[in-house]
């Protein structure tokens, strides 16, 4: 089979893992969410679920670390459009109230914030 690589390896590849950068990271459920690279600065002190080593990774209140987490794309890789645009039309009725748990929607909206400050 003559190909470009998988989109595993093309997602990794333009990955921006500058601090700030955008991310898809595969929860333990399977789930994708977006994340954003952070700091070590912008740790809290006393987080005792923030990563040891590596570079921290946000997650709707979780902590990944770049290095060790495997499963991870490029925030814009392409593979998610449909779930981006799904979430620019569905999200602002999660918005107007409140939630008891985390949509990925909202997630979505809040990188695409990030993205375009």
């Amino acid at each position: 089979m003559v190909g470009s690589g998988s989109n595993e390896e093309k997602g990794r590849k333009a990955l921006d893992s500058t601090v700030g950068g955008l991310v898809w990271v595969q929860r333990r459920n399977g789930s994708w969410w977006p994340g954003q690279i952070v700091g070590l600065d912008e740790l809290p002190e006393n987080s005792l679920s923030s990563p040891r080593s590596g570079t921290p990774i946000k997650l709707l209140g979780e902590w990944h670390d770049l290095e060790t987490t495997k499963i991870i794309k490029a925030f814009r890789c392409g593979e998610y459009d449909a779930c981006i645009e799904k979430a620019k039309v569905s999200a602002p009725k999660f918005l107007k109230r409140s939630l008891k748990y985390p949509r990925k929607e909202i997630a979505i909206i809040r990188a695409l914030e990030i993205e375009t400050a």
